[in-house]
């Protein structure tokens, strides 16, 4: 786990943002992920423990994190596989075209 590393796995690059499909969803909220993260960095499992949200958001979101890469978390300086949990926030969001009036 997280709390055994001397050195927690980092982000190394962006995920992607929404895909558009999940544009003009009126609802916000929040999925906590459950990343199981291998001695490479390379996400292998993303299991979801909780959300308020509709499916289409928690699909988005285990393909977004299985597609991240993050430096691998270390114990005593050794690469090591680690289990971490994430919070994924979503705004509500609305299309441009219903902004303009």
């Amino acid at each position: 786990t997280v709390a055994e590393l001397d050195q927690h796995p980092a982000i190394t690059q962006d995920i992607p943002d929404n895909p558009p499909e999940l544009l003009g969803h009126s609802q916000g909220g929040e999925i906590v992920l459950r990343l199981w993260i291998d001695e490479t960095g390379k996400v292998v499992k993303v299991d979801t423990i909780s959300s308020n949200l509709p499916q289409a958001f928690i699909d988005s979101a285990h393909a977004s994190f299985l597609q991240a890469v993050f430096s691998p978390g270390r114990k005593l300086g050794d690469a090591v596989a680690t289990v971490m949990d994430v919070v994924v926030s979503y705004a509500p969001t609305t299309p441009i075209s219903q902004m303009m009036p």
